[in-house]
C-alpha cells in the first residue's frame, strides 16, 4: 500500500491528500534519453558548428606549424554533416583566407550519417 498523508484544509476549503510513489512514472517506462541531443533537448545550430569548425581549423594549422615546423603546404581533410558543408560553402571567402594565410589546402567531404555537431579534421601527408 502507498503511504498517504492528509494535509490541513486550505483557506479555499480544500483538503489535500498525498501518497508516496512506489514505481516509476509511465513516461519513464515509455521513453528513453535521446542519444542525438544527449537529453539536452537542443543541438547546436549549423551556423554554430561551422564556426566551431573554422576555429578548430585555425587552431590545428597553428599547432601543426609550431609543433612540426612545416614550411610546405598543409593538406587537411574535413569530414562533416552535409548541412554543415552547405553552410561552409556560403563562407567560402573565409576558408580561402585561411588557406592563403596558413599555406593550407582544405578538402571537404560530407557524411550524412554524421551527427550534425560531429566533424573530423585529418591531416593528409603527401
Amino acid at each position: 500500500w502507498a503511504k498517504t498523508h492528509l494535509l490541513p484544509i486550505s483557506n479555499f476549503g480544500i483538503m489535500q491528500i498525498t501518497r508516496q510513489r512506489h514505481s516509476e512514472s509511465h513516461a519513464s517506462n515509455l521513453f528513453t534519453s535521446c542519444p542525438y541531443c544527449e537529453s539536452r533537448g537542443k543541438i547546436k545550430s549549423v551556423r554554430t558548428v561551422t564556426i566551431d569548425i573554422q576555429r578548430r581549423l585555425l587552431s590545428q594549422l597553428k599547432m601543426i606549424r609550431n609543433r612540426d615546423g612545416i614550411e610546405e603546404e598543409i593538406h587537411l581533410k574535413i569530414t562533416l554533416h552535409p548541412e554543415c558543408l552547405k553552410q561552409l560553402k556560403e563562407d567560402a571567402q573565409i576558408l580561402l583566407d585561411i588557406e592563403r594565410n596558413y599555406g593550407a589546402r582544405l578538402s571537404f567531404s560530407a557524411n550524412p550519417i554524421f551527427h550534425i555537431e560531429h566533424f573530423e579534421i585529418t591531416q593528409i601527408k603527401v
